[in-house]
C-alpha cells in the first residue's frame, strides 16, 4: 500500500478523525472525537524557511533535502525501531507513562490504574491493548546537577532530567 499523499494546506485547521481516516489511519481514528480539530504545519524547503520557524517556535515538517541525514541515521527499520534497538531505550531511572484511558472528565490525575512505570521505549511501544503516552516534562537545566551518564540536565534519552 502507498503512503497517502497529503493534500490539505498547512495552516488550516481540519477534523483529526476525518484526516486520520481519510489517511488509511482508521484504526487509530475510532477513539478520536469527531470534534477535535487540528493544523497542519507547514513545509520549509528552504533554510531560511526552517530558521523562521524554528527561531519563532512554530512547528515545521521539512522536505527530503533537509531530513536525509537524519533517515539515512535512523535507516529503514524507522525511527521505533531505532530508539528501541538504540542505546537510550533502557531509561536510567523509570518513567510516569499515562495509560491510554487516563485524563477522561471525573477521574483522578495520579490513579494506579491509568499511570505506569516503564523502563524502557521498548515497554511503551510494547504495551498491549492499552497505549501507553510518555510525556516529555521540560524544566530548566540546573547546571549543578549531574545525572549517573554525566551530562548535565540530560538523562541520556533526550528527555532532560
Amino acid at each position: 500500500m502507498a503512503p497517502p499523499v497529503v493534500t490539505e494546506v498547512p495552516g488550516h485547521e481540519y477534523g483529526l478523525k476525518e484526516l486520520l481516516e481519510r489517511w488509511g489511519f482508521a484504526k487509530h481514528a475510532a477513539g478520536v472525537a469527531s470534534q477535535w480539530r487540528c493544523r497542519l504545519a507547514p513545509q520549509a524547503t528552504t533554510e531560511a524557511e526552517v530558521r523562521e520557524c524554528v527561531v519563532g517556535g512554530v512547528a515545521v515538517s521539512c522536505d527530503p533535502l533537509h531530513t536525509a541525514r537524519v533517515y539515512d541515521r535512523v535507516g529503514a527499520g524507522g525511527g521505533r525501531k531505532f530508539v528501541q534497538d538504540g542505546p537510550w531505550n533502557t531509561f536510567s531511572q523509570p518513567k510516569i507513562a499515562l495509560r491510554g484511558e487516563w485524563g477522561h472528565p471525573g477521574q483522578p490525575l495520579m490513579d494506579e490504574k491509568t499511570l505506569q512505570l516503564v523502563q524502557s521505549f521498548g515497554e511503551v511501544y510494547d504495551a498491549g491493548d492499552v497505549p501507553l503516552n510518555l510525556q516529555s516534562f521540560h524544566r530548566a537545566i540546573d547546571p549543578t546537577r549531574r545525572n549517573t551518564e554525566g551530562t548535565d540536565g540530560d538523562d541520556g534519552n533526550g528527555e532532560g532530567e
